[in-house]
């Protein structure tokens, strides 16, 4: 979708094409700050960002919002681990569909709201898309800015502990979308 940026105070501000032609030009400050597209953002692509990404789609279904993954090194093309998967049905989510993607600069430039995992993930985007640092934060910034740590190789309760932290985490994200 087209946007019209504005140099606000030397800050770029990236406004939705349809809010600027809804009043003629001036965005309302709904539209203009709406959240319209969120990419979560993890490794693989097969574990937490397919979590969050779900999690976030039940709790935000109904809202025009929409809600992606991707991965900084995944394989196009694989499926969500196993164990995940479980998880997020056990929870009455359906992520069977899922398949992974490589993150690419073109993701990163369409989402509104970019959510990462580790700082390691704010630090590879903000070298790579210096453009996206001001829409990417930590999925758990607002519980003390805490990463969520990668649960490959680990135990099957660590699934659980990651849904859970997940769960916690998108709350607020929630409110503010």
């Amino acid at each position: 979708m087209p946007r019209t940026v504005s140099d606000v105070g030397g800050t770029a501000l990236v406004v939705p094409q349809q809010a600027v032609e809804a009043t003629h030009g001036l965005p309302s400050p709904e539209a203009a700050f709406a959240i319209r597209r969120v990419l979560v953002v993890c490794m693989g692509n097969v574990c937490r960002s397919p979590i969050a990404e779900y999690v976030l789609r039940k709790r935000l279904s109904g809202r025009d919002v929409v809600i992606e993954s991707a991965g900084i090194a995944a394989t196009d093309g694989a499926r969500i681990e196993p164990r995940a998967l479980a998880i997020l049905d056990r929870h009455g989510i359906d992520a069977d569909a899922h398949i992974a993607r490589r993150l690419e600069r073109a993701m990163v430039d369409a989402a509104h709201l970019v959510l990462v995992m580790e700082r390691s993930h704010l630090e590879f985007i903000r070298l790579r898309i210096p453009s996206a640092v001001g829409k990417t934060f930590l999925l758990g910034k607002w519980q003390g800015g805490f990463e969520i740590p990668d649960p490959i190789g680990r135990p099957r309760d660590t699934f659980e502990h990651l849904y859970r932290t997940v769960e916690l985490a998108t709350r607020r994200w929630c409110e503010l979308i």
